[in-house]
């Protein structure tokens, strides 16, 4: 059964069985909703310090592991962190084809 336009649909008819008619959608304008950066700070902030007293003095020992930072000497802070980067950039090599089975 082919479709005609007298047929009780809106737009033109289907080409082919199975095919839906294109649908009438309205084009909305793009998002008003800017970003606003000095509100963020503001809040970004605010969330800080809330976490800062409110939440960390909650943990156990908090106060005695952030003397324990403020007390770090940068020498020893620069050496560890790049032992850490060092031993993230050596690539391991794959395990040889021998020691795949098991027992030899």
């Amino acid at each position: 059964m082919e479709l005609h336009e007298t047929d009780e649909l809106d737009g033109p008819a289907p080409s082919e069985p199975g095919d839906l008619p294109p649908l009438g959608r309205e084009r909305t304008p793009p998002s008003t909703r800017r970003f606003k950066p000095v509100r963020f700070t503001i809040k970004l902030v605010l969330f800080v310090v809330a976490m800062y007293f409110f939440v960390l003095p909650l943990a156990p020992d908090f106060q005695a592991a952030l003397r324990r930072l403020r007390n770090v000497e940068p020498g020893w802070l620069a050496a560890g962190a790049a032992l850490d980067d060092g031993g993230r950039a050596t690539p391991v090599p794959p395990p040889d084809d021998d020691q795949k089975g098991g027992a030899s």
